[in-house]
């Protein structure tokens, strides 16, 4: 799927959001959302917040997942755009990643750009199960640069996480945690 990433050797994908912006047309939602299924990705973690001019998604990922007989599911775990959150809410995100893998589910972690939150919470999750935070941030820059061009353009190779306090959050953040 355009504009995401899968982390090597797990069933986890990151990226950006999965709906469409307002004014989309929703067949091509739905041809998205669909191809997220058809490759087992069925949980999705939402970063997004209410604040965020979004097509909400989830009814419609729901209504397709039972008309494929494919259980699905949708967490919303929101962290304000450009922002962090604190440690105990990370927890919680990390938690409900680790949680929906272990269900067997492949999980997609986004927000609206798959650019900043996403790359904060995908580096704090790398940080948890063994790497330091410089490598984990290395590691989702290398993965950010497989987006497309025109987001590369936009953002450049090292624009994930976004912001310098995203990035301080990954350095930071502790192993098992």
């Amino acid at each position: 799927m355009e504009n995401s990433y899968v982390i090597p050797g797990t069933r986890l994908v990151a990226g950006e959001y999965p709906g469409m912006a307002w004014g989309t047309p929703r067949t091509m939602r739905d041809v998205r959302l669909q191809a997220f299924l058809d490759a087992g990705v069925t949980a999705f973690l939402d970063l997004t917040h209410d604040d965020d001019p979004l097509d909400q998604y989830a009814p419609r990922l729901l209504e397709l997942a039972a008309q494929a007989g494919v259980h699905a599911v949708h967490d919303s775990l929101s962290i304000l755009d450009m922002d962090v959150c604190d440690d105990a809410h990370m927890t919680k995100v990390l938690n409900a990643i680790d949680a929906r893998l272990a269900e067997g589910h492949g999980v997609y972690v986004h927000c609206w750009g798959g650019v900043g939150r996403t790359g904060m919470t995908i580096g704090c999750w790398l940080v948890r199960h063994g790497m330091d935070g410089e490598a984990a941030l290395e590691r989702v820059r290398e993965l950010f640069s497989t987006m497309s061009e025109q987001k590369l353009r936009r953002f450049g190779p090292n624009g994930s996480p976004q912001t310098e306090e995203q990035r301080e959050m990954v350095r930071r953040w502790t192993k098992g945690a």
